[in-house]
């Protein structure tokens, strides 16, 4: 006798093309918006305000994703060998 397996249903190959195109075109809106905007801020805010509030922001924003998604944000300690020192290069 056999048994159908079962699987998840799949997207069309429109579908996927669509929602490449839709990703594509956000990116491609949100990187031509970004130009103007920093250009606006850096020059009223300065340069090292403006990093550290870009930074926060975008700390609040992963911890935010984070936490709707159920995602640990801990990092597993034998990963801390190679992270801390390219955390502190990049800085």
């Amino acid at each position: 006798m056999l048994q159908r397996v079962m699987s998840a249903p799949r997207f069309s190959q429109m579908s996927a093309s669509r929602t490449a195109f839709l990703l594509l075109a956000l990116v491609t809106l949100f990187w031509g918006i970004n130009w103007p905007i920093m250009k606006v801020a850096v020059s009223t805010v300065p340069v090292w305000s403006f990093r550290a509030i870009c930074a926060g922001a975008g700390a609040v924003g992963l911890l935010a994703i984070a936490a709707v998604t159920g995602q640990r944000m801990r990092v597993p300690s034998h990963q801390w060998g190679w992270l801390a020192p390219s955390a502190s290069a990049s800085g």
